[in-house]
């Protein structure tokens, strides 16, 4: 028999968008675990894989993850083309970010 509290995650599962974020770093990222962490514990958002690729040239860093409303990343590079920061934006601030590019 299901009760009110599994009823109640169950529609709150439903309501998380699964989302695909890739940046790219010419130097390893150090900052990467983290901002996964921090992404957990503090702004709930769901992580359900992440990845590093070196392509020879530059990091490709994808994270998969859940989270019930619009996602982006805020990236700070310095000039040689390596990530100092990485922020994410959630709501209308990603909506308004992702118009921008």
């Amino acid at each position: 028999m299901v009760d009110g509290t599994d009823k109640k995650k169950e529609a709150k599962k439903k309501l998380y968008r699964k989302h695909h974020l890739i940046f790219t770093s010419k130097d390893l990222y150090d900052g990467f675990n983290l901002l996964i962490f921090m992404a957990q514990y503090e702004d709930d958002i769901i992580i359900d894989d992440t990845i590093i690729e070196y392509t020879g040239n530059f990091f490709i860093y994808h994270i998969k993850c859940s989270y019930n409303l619009p996602l982006n990343l805020d990236i700070c590079k310095n000039q040689n083309g390596t990530v100092i920061d990485v922020f994410f934006t959630k709501g209308v601030e990603a909506i308004e970010a992702s118009d921008i590019f």
